[in-house]
């Protein structure tokens, strides 16, 4: 069962500086390379780049993957300025072009209402910001959903820890991390989505039957570059990580 991939990476980079957080240079590469890296070793059937209008840097850093045309598209973010949901609006848009005929602006769908067979079943969505995600992981959540065939949201988990009141460090809860699968009956209500904000209004909307929930031990695959000073916190779990001191 095939998911496609989107990687946001048309954000502002507001709280980076004068720099484009993505070519900030992460243990010999951009960061953005570090991310696309585990996507286009993973099982995902075509990575779509969202990227800012005029973004000829962040391009150049998909191209010289070679990943093909058969599996990369740059779709370019014409509403960059309105947030996270325009960039996912063009991706899911860009996808569900491509997935099927369409007619006088409406998907043609088969008799059981799904899109066209030759479209992917699954739609993952992850911020260019996270250059630690693993392939493993990423392999894991699809397995997952093709187990549940394809029609439940697949998200990863993390626990969290209190931060006051109660026993020091208790779990108390669990956290929703990225890439989230969307099966295809939720990417309307993607496309729905509005201000500088992803899934989580339509994930807090659904029941558990509607959502599978994969707990990730390791944290530091959702490490996120917000910051200069986050990018040399990044390299430090690089190295322990190609030591072994991270789980």
């Amino acid at each position: 069962m095939s998911v496609d991939l989107i990687i946001l990476a048309s954000g502002a980079s507001r709280r980076f500086g004068v720099e484009d957080k993505l070519l900030a240079n992460l243990d010999g590469k951009p960061v953005l390379a570090h991310t696309l890296q585990a996507v286009a070793l993973s099982r995902v059937q075509t990575i779509v780049g969202v990227v800012r209008p005029e973004a000829a840097a962040v391009c150049a850093i998909f191209d010289v993957f070679e990943i093909g045309q058969r599996r990369l598209r740059i779709v370019v973010n014409d509403d960059a300025e309105l947030g996270m949901s325009a960039a996912i609006r063009a991706g899911v848009s860009d996808v569900m072009a491509r997935g099927a005929a369409v007619v006088t602006g409406v998907a043609r769908r088969g008799e059981d209402g799904q899109l066209d067979s030759d479209a992917p079943r699954g739609l993952a969505i992850l911020p260019a910001d996270m250059p630690l995600i693993g392939v493993d992981l990423i392999n894991e959540l699809i397995d997952v959903f093709d187990a549940h065939g394809g029609k439940r949201v697949v998200m990863p988990v993390t626990r969290t820890k209190s931060e006051a009141g109660g026993a020091a460090g208790s779990e108390v809860g669990e956290a929703q991390r990225n890439p989230v699968i969307w099966p295809q009956a939720m990417w309307e209500g993607l496309l729905q989505l509005s201000g500088d904000k992803g899934g989580k209004a339509l994930l807090a909307a659904m029941d558990d039957a509607q959502v599978v929930r994969v707990p990730v031990a390791d944290g530091t695959h959702f490490f996120d570059v917000d910051t200069s000073d986050a990018v040399s916190e990044a390299a430090d779990l690089l190295r322990k990580r190609k030591i072994g001191d991270v789980a």
